[in-house]
């Protein structure tokens, strides 16, 4: 069995070469879990969905992966593609403050192998995570 969810991403980017020009953007993603061996301590989910960043895409699909290993050091990352652009973004769960830690990140949008971008998203608890836990699913593995 694999395991689905949506995940709604919020929060804004600014390009590189003009770091005072701070724009909106949101990522709504589609997450399929396969079961993975749980002996691993690591799981890989893929991921879909659509992406708007003002002014630069809007409503863009999305293709990937979201890494998450759970054993110490704990660390997740996202890699995503956008048409020719890569986003990635990496996260460490704290302990100390397991929420923000997870909820909240930077990454790197990329395009031509260079930087264009770098955005800060966050998971909103409040607004977004009953929708979260209604999308959870189940449905058998390919």
């Amino acid at each position: 069995m694999s395991l689905i969810w949506r995940q709604t991403l919020r929060g804004s980017y600014f390009r590189v070469e003009t770091p005072d020009e701070v724009h909106a953007c949101e990522l709504v993603l589609d997450l399929r879990l396969d079961r993975p061996p749980w002996h691993a301590g690591k799981w890989r989910a893929a991921v879909s969905g659509r992406a708007s960043l003002d002014g630069l895409l809007e409503h863009a699909p999305v293709g990937g992966d979201l890494h998450v290993r759970w054993w110490p050091p704990a660390r997740g990352s996202y890699h995503l593609h956008m048409g020719s652009m890569q986003f990635r973004a990496a996260f460490r769960p704290s302990p100390l403050r397991p929420v923000r830690s997870l909820t909240r990140f930077w990454g790197s949008l990329d395009e031509g192998g260079r930087t264009i971008a770098l955005v800060h998203l966050h998971f909103d608890l409040r607004r977004d995570l009953a929708e979260m836990m209604q999308s959870l699913g189940r449905i058998a593995s390919p």
